[in-house]
């Protein structure tokens, strides 16, 4: 293979080469061949350039680097963590700013670092990866970030006006006075809702004419309502008649849902809660008080046809010794003292 040029900058009789000029080609590997020295790089890459790999416009040179690099993206993603493996490097620890600790964070990085030079293959080399390891991981870190949104939807006692939840999602009502005259969370939207209760939660809203203003309002027919209370803290509705939920949607929500915590309100001339569709309690406590023949209600349906309640294990019911209660333990003895007679 012959080479196309010899850098002008070489000169001299080619005898003793005192007279030669290398200074452009320091740290390059030359040959003498006769009268001239042929710059190795410089030929190659002539060579090189007027040559296509298996017919097609890529030089054989990036084709060379590419192969590399494929290889070396292979073994970089062959010693990522699994899913598993990354969960467990938990101990723990976090990185200031983060969820996760140092290790777990270093393992984000090299995973991201990975996914932004296999973008520079192209398609065809992108095809000869396994990625499979690669796309589990970020398919658990989409998981963690939603996590992370839903998290940040926390809301704190509302001491005037109303939170008004207008998308689908899981919110945290953190504990403490919810002091509002009018209902603390009202539901504004048709996408499922979870609300989380995390600690003791006090609420007090103000009756409007003959109606009663519930802490908790539905607006909208979420199809389905989840209230949370895993730590068992307690929810009082105090000062005067106070309903926890009420369901004022057209068509009603379909499935409400409480899980744990312990629920007690005065029931004098009103229900803790009003429901259109099916609630469910389970492990939780709910205790009904007051004076009047209207205390003890804990649900009343308010729909056009008949609801559904479902008493899982573990709940607690307590509807109080109301006077109407009373009234049917005379009525029972006054019809026995009548069958004596």
């Amino acid at each position: 293979m012959g080479f196309e040029s010899t850098p002008d900058s070489v000169t001299g009789d080619g005898e003793d080469g005192e007279n030669q000029e290398v200074s452009d080609f320091q740290g390059v590997a030359d040959i003498q061949n006769g009268n001239a020295i042929v710059n190795m790089e410089e030929g190659f890459t002539d060579e090189i350039a007027s040559f296509s790999s298996n017919g097609s416009d890529i030089p054989v040179e990036s084709g060379f680097q590419s192969q590399a690099s494929v290889e070396e993206l292979q073994e970089r993603i062959n010693t990522l963590p699994t899913v598993e493996e990354f969960q467990n490097l938990a101990d723990g620890t976090t990185v200031e700013g983060s969820t996760l600790n140092q290790a777990q964070t270093d393992v984000y990085a090299e995973a991201q670092d990975i996914a932004e030079k296999l973008d520079l293959l192209s398609e065809d080399e992108q095809g000869l990866v396994d990625v499979s390891r690669l796309e589990a991981l970020f398919g658990y870190f989409t998981g963690m970030t939603e996590e992370l949104e839903t998290a940040t939807k926390v809301i704190d006692p509302v001491t005037s006006g109303s939170v008004s939840i207008t998308s689908g999602g899981t919110y945290t009502l953190n504990g403490g006075a919810y002091t509002t005259p009018d209902s603390a969370i009202i539901i504004d939207t048709e996408e499922p809702v979870t609300l989380n209760i995390a600690g003791d939660i006090t609420a007090s809203t103000a009756p409007k004419g003959s109606d009663r203003t519930p802490f908790i309002n539905i607006k909208k027919n979420c199809r389905k309502l989840e209230i949370i209370n895993n730590g068992n803290f307690k929810v009082e509705l105090n000062k005067g008649s106070v309903s926890l939920l009420k369901d004022n949607s057209t068509d009603g929500v379909n499935q409400i849902i409480f899980t744990g915590g312990i629920y007690t309100a005065s029931t004098d001339k009103t229900s803790m809660i009003y429901f259109q569709g099916t609630i469910e309690f389970q492990n939780a406590v709910f205790k009904a008080t007051g004076s009047t023949k209207y205390c003890g209600h804990i649900a009343t349906s308010t729909g056009t046809s008949t609801g559904t309640v479902k008493i899982h294990s573990g709940t607690l019911i307590d509807a109080g010794n109301s006077q109407m209660s009373k009234m049917l333990v005379l009525m029972r003895k006054l019809y026995k003292w009548m069958e004596v007679l």
